[in-house]
């Protein structure tokens, strides 16, 4: 397969992939990307994070590898029934539909994990750019991808969202799932927002005009935060707080800093159109975006309205919920948000 997409890090043109060489080369530079366990690494690093510690991870990794990845999730569902349910889900990539009528060509999954998107994006997207900065992931998702005879899934092992190896709108399309609020964990001696505003303007470079970028993230001002749930660092009420406060919080509290940051509404459309992007839309996940087999334009009353009614348990919450819809308030605290973003030519 030709993954014309790829371009060198220092030189910006397209590089020669040929995995059975164990490396890709640039024809120019000659700067090498070596492939381990099948994973082209272009900025590899021994970071680790993830659903496991490495030692587990890497027994998982065997695990598939001798008796299939199905069945060794499923074993592990005993101990961690959720993020089970998250890897062998088949609406991870319900969204796909969103990002009509693009679903052909090449698509970049940032943050793909253990590969659950990736694996969907793969039955619409002629090839599928699965990038992250753990490799242990990506080795797990390699096996995936051998085994489910997925040839259109690239697992590349990066970690500079601020230099991505591809060449200028080259991509058509590119997804975000719960990884955005992380970038500043990556980047800990620059401001946040400076972090935010360098990585969507090169993922801005990267993606070709009239493609399309999907976001989904938790919402700052989601209601269950009102209500004292734990936000994305682990602080109740921290989202809600002016970020000075909530950092001191989380210092005094979880003595850590305060860098893993979600957004309002209105705090997401400010820095995608800081970087070039005009046209944005907001969905409601039900049920959450990790699963979610329903996003609902935010913009269309109507929808808003009979999907409250539909899923919402309670007479009161529902009520609330309504009174929120009826007033235009409903979408500032919807718990997590869809965005799909359009490059104008």
């Amino acid at each position: 397969m030709s993954y014309k997409e790829l371009a060198c890090l220092r030189c910006r043109i397209p590089i020669g992939l040929d995995s059975t060489a164990g490396s890709a080369i640039c024809k120019k530079c000659g700067n090498e990307y070596p492939f381990e366990e099948g994973v082209l690494c272009t900025d590899r690093n021994e970071i680790f994070m993830g659903e496991f510690d490495a030692p587990r991870m890497r027994k998982f990794i065997d695990a598939a590898r001798e008796q299939g990845w199905r069945r060794t999730a499923e074993e592990m569902a005993e101990s961690d029934s959720a993020t089970c349910n998250i890897l062998l889900s088949p609406t991870r990539a319900s969204f796909a539909g969103l990002l009509q009528p693009q679903t052909t060509g090449s698509v970049l999954d940032v943050g793909a994990g253990m590969g659950a998107v990736s694996l969907q994006l793969a039955k619409s997207f002629d090839r599928v750019y699965a990038l992250d900065m753990v490799f242990e992931r990506l080795a797990f998702l390699n096996v995936v991808a051998e085994q489910e005879s997925a040839e259109e899934i690239l697992a590349i092992c990066h970690r500079d969202v601020f230099n991505l190896p591809f060449g200028t709108g080259t991509l058509d399309a590119a997804v975000m799932i719960g990884a955005f609020e992380y970038f500043p964990l990556s980047y800990p001696n620059s401001e946040i927002k400076d972090v935010q505003l360098r990585a969507l303007s090169e993922l801005h470079r990267v993606i070709s005009p009239g493609g399309t970028l999907f976001i989904a993230t938790k919402n700052r001002f989601g209601w269950p935060f009102w209500l004292g749930a734990k936000d994305s660092s682990g602080l109740r009420f921290g989202s809600l707080l002016p970020r000075r406060m909530a950092d001191m919080a989380s210092r005094f509290l979880l003595r850590r800093s305060y860098r893993v940051i979600t957004d309002s509404l209105r705090g997401y459309a400010s820095l995608l159109q800081d970087v070039g992007f005009r046209d944005l839309r907001f969905y409601w996940p039900v049920g959450g975006y990790q699963i979610s087999k329903t996003w609902v334009d935010l913009t269309d009353d109507k929808a808003v309205m009979t999907e409250i009614e539909r899923y919402v348990n309670g007479p009161i919450k529902t009520k609330l919920l309504r009174m929120l819809a009826s007033a235009h308030l409903f979408k500032y605290l919807v718990p997590h948000f869809g965005i799909t973003i359009k490059k104008t030519a």
